[in-house]
């Protein structure tokens, strides 16, 4: 390469603004590489700024449930106090009517067994019928004409008629046996199936009237020494456990009983079941 010739040489000098300007550059940029670089953490400003904005949030969304559940509960609150307002409920509903007074009385100082009545049940049998009536006049004359011939017999009223009665037996079979003895007597009699009413009596009464029930269907089986120790047992009773009625239907088996064997049997047996019947009308 060529030398610059000595009078091409070009000599400059810098101006005072010149050195100001590059020692000013020189120093920013000495400061600029001794700047630290930013690390983001819970140390930084930004963190903090964004850490209560997070709170912020958090604390507005609690208060505002907080408040939309209250004025709901409000709400409800309010709703149902205005229905149960508008119902008006009576002043007897939690007290118990004389019906439910009565019964409550009854069940804790316990019923009284006089005053309550039960139905003893029916008897039932064979008999040997003579006829049926329209009218008491003319049963009554077919009672006689049987009794002419030394047969005995009740008149049993019903319903509809006067019916005739000679005997009672336990089974079909040995009333209809009985009744053609009487047919080929003479006399225009046929066997059926009969039954009486129910009886209703106090609860006391009623056991007392239950066993002449069993009594009655023993005797009407078969008479014996021990169904007549159980009769007179039965008639071992204090009149004042009894009603009126009762007292009288005692002392009416008595009185037939007292006359009781075995050939008069089916017709006295027949004569209890009738005042039996009495009992129940």
């Amino acid at each position: 390469m060529r030398e610059l010739d000595s009078k091409y040489q070009i000599t400059y000098r810098r101006s005072d603004d010149q050195e100001k300007e590059s020692s000013a550059y020189q120093e920013t940029a000495a400061s600029v590489t001794k700047l630290e670089t930013y690390q983001y953490g819970q140390s930084s400003s930004k963190y903090n700024r964004e850490r209560k904005r997070w709170w912020t949030k958090f604390i507005l969304t609690v208060s505002s449930a907080v408040l939309v559940g209250t004025v709901f509960g409000l709400i409800l609150v309010s709703i149902f106090r205005q229905q149960g307002e508008g119902q008006i409920v009576p002043d007897d509903l939690f007290q118990p009517n004389q019906d439910q007074a009565v019964i409550t009385d009854v069940d804790e100082e316990g019923e009284d067994s006089d005053d309550i009545e039960t139905d003893v049940g029916r008897l039932s049998a064979f008999v040997i019928q003579a006829g049926a009536f329209q009218s008491l006049e003319q049963a009554k004359i077919a009672q006689e004409n049987f009794l002419l011939e030394k047969y005995p017999s009740v008149i049993w009223e019903t319903d509809t008629d006067y019916r005739v009665f000679l005997a009672a037996y336990p089974t079909k079979e040995i009333a209809k046996q009985v009744g053609e003895q009487f047919i080929d007597g003479g006399f225009d009699v046929y066997a059926r199936d009969w039954q009486s009413d129910s009886v209703s009596v106090s609860q006391n009464e009623a056991e007392w009237l239950n066993q002449f029930k069993s009594l009655w269907q023993d005797s009407l089986a078969g008479y014996s020494d021990s169904i007549k120790q159980e009769w007179l047992e039965w008639f071992n009773v204090e009149e004042k456990q009894l009603s009126e009625e009762l007292n009288d239907f005692c002392q009416q088996v008595k009185a037939v009983l007292a006359e009781f064997n075995e050939r008069s049997r089916p017709y006295d047996l027949l004569v209890l079941w009738y005042h039996y019947q009495q009992l129940a009308t």
